[in-house]
């Protein structure tokens, strides 16, 4: 299962998400969060945007509800199984450096 395996590429380094406490705390919100929202289910990057919820409230509640409130109301489409607001938003940073950086747009060109 893809939860599985990115709990441990989960900020390996810090303290709390080497603890079982962490990872079983973000594994609980993450498969919550999978259930809540079945066609989003779970998706690369939920997993650092849950870590850094449970950094900040220190439980999975309160983790849970900031998570579906961010993914559900404020960036809906990021997470979904196409990502079009991720693709919008990555064009639309494009078009600026291109516009504004052109030296940087050609390097990465």
């Amino acid at each position: 299962h893809q939860i599985e395996m990115d709990i441990d590429r989960t900020f390996p380094n810090h303290p709390f998400f080497r603890s079982n406490k962490g990872r079983t705390h973000l594994r609980n919100v993450l498969l919550a969060f999978a259930a809540h929202n079945p066609v989003v289910g779970y998706c690369q990057s939920l997993n650092f945007l849950t870590a850094m919820l449970l950094l900040v409230f220190k439980n999975e509640e309160y983790s849970f509800y900031a998570l579906t409130t961010i993914v559900d109301k404020l960036f809906p489409n990021y997470h979904s199984p196409s990502m079009k607001g991720v693709q919008v938003d990555q064009r639309i940073l494009e078009h600026f450096i291109e516009n504004k950086f052109p030296h940087l747009f050609n390097h990465f060109k």
